[in-house]
């Protein structure tokens, strides 16, 4: 259902919506991912931001590669969270990821903020700090719904 609304004429309203569920539920994932991540799930999503760095900073932002790797990133945050409701959302979050790439809003050079807060959430969870991987979730959603703002 979101994939075929982000298809039609409404995607901006789809994708504006889709982004207002990312920030009001990413950001606690993060605060529960700090204290709730396996050491496997940990090490993960410090490969993905790292990934994520690499190809964004390379101006792969646009790529089916840095796509997938974002996806993994946020599914994986919600995943280790350890909530069931907020896993059950990574469709619906990875749809907005997939969303924004195809209607060509995801930029070859990703904001350099954005990559450096992958990193620093990934660090914060894997440090168990829940407030600074709270912080960083929300400086990335926020940093989203501002690129998506004019749409």
């Amino acid at each position: 259902m979101i994939g075929w609304k982000l298809a039609s004429s409404g995607h901006d309203a789809q994708l504006r919506t889709l982004t207002e569920l990312r920030a009001a539920v990413e950001p606690m994932a993060a605060l529960h991912a700090a204290e709730r991540a396996t050491d496997a799930q940990r090490e993960r999503l410090a490969v993905l931001a790292d990934r994520l760095k690499e190809l964004g900073s390379s101006g792969r932002g646009d790529r089916q590669e840095f796509l997938d790797a974002d996806i993994e990133f946020h599914t994986l945050l919600l995943v280790a969270s350890g909530n069931d409701m907020f896993a059950s959302l990574a469709d619906a979050i990875s749809e907005v990821l997939v969303g924004r790439t195809r209607l060509g809003l995801q930029p070859e050079h990703p904001e350099p903020e954005a990559l450096h807060r992958h990193i620093e959430l990934a660090r914060a969870v894997s440090a168990g700090d829940r407030a600074a991987a709270e912080l960083h979730a929300r400086g990335l959603v926020t940093e989203v719904r501002e690129a998506l703002k004019d749409i």
